[in-house]
This record gives C-alpha cells, sequence and structure tokens, in this order.
C-alpha cells in the first residue's frame, strides 16, 4: 500500500508536526519517510503507525489512485 505523500503532508500540518517528527513519533526508519515521498509501497503496521502518531484514520493517509 501507498501513503499518499500530499495527505501525509496535510495531517502532518494538521497535527502542528513536521514529517519528520510523524516518522520519529512512530518510531519508524527515516527510510519511510523517502518511500513516501517516491510513491513506494509501505507495509500495513507501518501506515497504521503514521496513522497512530498523527490521529487519523489510516484511510486518510493511503493513496487510494494507485
Amino acid at each position: 500500500m501507498r501513503i499518499s505523500y500530499q495527505k501525509f503532508f496535510i495531517a502532518c500540518a494538521k497535527s502542528k508536526m513536521t514529517m519528520s517528527a510523524a516518522i520519529e513519533k512512530a518510531m519508524l526508519s527515516s527510510i519511510i519517510l523517502n518511500k513516501i515521498k517516491h510513491g513506494k509501497n509501505v507495509n500495513a503496521a507501518t501506515a497504521g503507525k503514521l496513522a497512530a502518531a498523527l490521529g487519523v484514520p489510516v484511510e486518510e493517509l493511503l493513496d487510494l489512485e494507485q
């Protein structure tokens, strides 16, 4: 599954958090941010951790136009 870079950016802005801070809060590697920026797939657990860190439903982050 892919996380939309734009949706991730917006969710971070709403949470008053940088993208790097969200990755860190979710206890993920900075490599994940690179994957999101380049439209690469991440696993479901990663998407769930990011959504939880941002306090949004995971569906709000997903790129559904794959």
